[in-house]
């Protein structure tokens, strides 16, 4: 859609409406990590970092799976849901990406020129060097709205963009990440500089028992959710549990979803939203 080099004048509706006409009833976003390396395992990992980036991305595929499953049993459409990602074909990008694909979602994405070279190719393109982009880029597969930052303050620009294109009240899921997920995306979740509503999924542990500390023995962040649980007084998921027993639609996939607090939560924040959006049938 174009350069967001003044990210504070972009607006959720604006970007959304940009890119297609208007805004979904609801918007989700996830921020975490771009891999996951053996040496970051407490007690070490016999899976290679490859074959733990996989089960990552494949456990937060499985994660949203059911929510959007459920939804589309109230009756909500495809196209009323929509999912932010960050552009990169790796990690928790690649995973909300696939999920957008899987689910029919609508899709909307930003990522600083940096990280173009971590962009998804289309081997039906030939590489190409443009003099708009500071470091040089390739053409990509991007086949979904997107919005690039490419000032000095690019990366933090793009962390900004990302708060925007989520927006107020919209769950976002911190699936763990390391210092880059914590300093810059987590941070524009938590002050909520646009009211996204934040949770905390520490899913490899969680669904694998693997344990990545919440940091390293320097104290530089490892992994960003369970830094947050730890450093947050009480459970971030309770305020939302009464809700989802009282007022979300029973069901099976309701039940499934009760059995894990985050799913629980992100599910409540969404039926909220798309309740007060008019998008779930009476």
């Amino acid at each position: 859609m174009g350069w967001a080099d003044r990210p504070q004048e972009l607006t959720t509706k604006g970007l959304w409406e940009a890119a297609y006409g208007e805004q979904p009833g609801v918007v989700f976003g996830a921020v975490g990590n771009s891999n996951i390396k053996p040496e970051q395992v407490r007690g070490g990992c016999a899976l290679s970092k490859k074959e733990l980036s996989a089960q990552y991305e494949a456990s937060i595929k499985e994660f949203f799976a059911p929510i959007f499953k459920y939804f589309k049993e109230l009756g909500v459409k495809s196209e009323d849901m929509g999912f932010a990602f960050a552009h990169s074909d790796c990690g928790v990008d690649k995973a909300a990406r696939e999920i957008v694909e899987a689910h029919n979602l609508r899709g909307i994405a930003t990522t600083p020129t940096e990280y173009t070279q971590y962009l998804r190719t289309s081997e039906d393109i030939i590489p190409n060097i443009f003099s708009d982009f500071p470091n040089g880029a390739i053409i990509a597969d991007c086949p979904y709205p997107t919005v690039l930052t490419r000032n000095v303050g690019q990366i933090e620009d793009y962390a900004d963009v990302y708060s925007r294109l989520v927006g107020k009240n919209n769950p976002i899921g911190i699936f763990g990440g390391g210092e880059h997920a914590f300093v810059h995306d987590t941070r524009e979740a938590l002050i909520g500089r646009q009211g996204s509503q934040w949770v905390p999924v520490d899913i490899m542990h969680d669904k694998h028992g693997i344990t990545i500390p919440a940091t390293n023995d320097d104290g530089v962040v490892t992994n960003a959710a369970r830094n947050i649980l730890e450093k947050v007084n009480g459970s971030p998921y309770e305020k939302y549990r009464y809700a989802f027993e009282n007022y979300l639609p029973s069901s099976a996939l309701k039940e499934d979803i009760a059995q894990y607090d985050p799913q629980m939560a992100i599910t409540t924040i969404a039926h909220a939203n798309l309740t007060k959006s008019g998008k779930i049938p009476q």
